[in-house]
């Protein structure tokens, strides 16, 4: 998936899937970032073929959306968990030996390097969308309890709160946390492109299905990854000279 057919799915439903395949994972010079949704888009085209092959289990599953339309035979025992980019404190009990992975990788980016660095531009395939953790974990646990729906249709669930841009992100954390304004990275970082622009959420289902209406602000979201980043990093031993 080249970068100008990300930039065009404007809309973004969950009828809609990445069209990679596993030959398309082998191919020389895919974007890492592509080579990860393929992975994600090829289990859960599988989940959904077990589930469709056994309709008297139930699953629930958490992957990011893909997007192509597949023509599969409908079952209501499967509820997919599709969140955006979570952002929130680590859990409980979690290992952080290897604490700058996934999203906390950009929080990662917030705190190191030096000053007047650029941050992450909001270009693809990073399209600059949230959700907190918690309500990601409260979207899970409120799929476990939904049953059958009536008529049927499959249960894919899009978790996106809002849209931010790393700018925004930058100037707010300055003025919220005056103490970490020194390690930031410089508040023009990024195209300036509205978050819009790359891509729009369909996240009814959300609402529909699971009955979660409000979400936690990217705000709060971003600054529990922050503290909690900061937190586990005082805990951690100091590199050898």
């Amino acid at each position: 998936m080249t970068e100008r057919q990300i930039c065009d799915l404007i809309d973004i439903s969950p009828l809609d899937w990445n069209s990679q395949t596993t030959d398309d994972c082998k191919k020389l010079g895919l974007h890492p970032w592509c080579l990860h949704t393929a992975a994600r888009a090829i289990a859960e085209r599988e989940l959904w073929t077990f589930a469709d092959a056994n309709s008297h289990i139930d699953v629930t599953s958490s992957m990011f959306a893909s997007l192509l339309h597949l023509n599969i035979t409908l079952t209501v025992r499967l509820c997919a968990v599709l969140p955006g980019f979570p952002f929130g404190p680590y859990g409980r009990g979690q290992a952080v030996d290897q604490h700058s992975t996934g999203t906390f990788a950009w929080v990662s980016e917030l705190l190191h390097g030096p000053p007047g660095r650029p941050m992450i531009p909001n270009g693809p395939p990073f399209s600059p969308n949230y959700v907190h953790i918690t309500d990601v974990a409260r979207a899970h646990v409120t799929a476990l309890r939904v049953g059958p729906l009536d008529p049927p249709q499959r249960k894919r669930i899009l978790l996106v709160a809002g849209h931010v841009l790393w700018s925004e992100i930058v100037v707010h954390l300055a003025e919220a946390m005056p103490e970490i304004k020194g390690l930031l990275p410089s508040p023009t970082c990024g195209t300036g492109r509205r978050p819009t622009e790359y891509a729009q959420f369909e996240a009814r289902n959300a609402r529909e299905i699971l009955g979660i209406e409000k979400y936690r602000s990217w705000k709060e979201a971003i600054e529990d990854a922050v503290k909690d980043m900061l937190r586990v990093e005082s805990t951690m031993p100091e590199p050898p000279v």
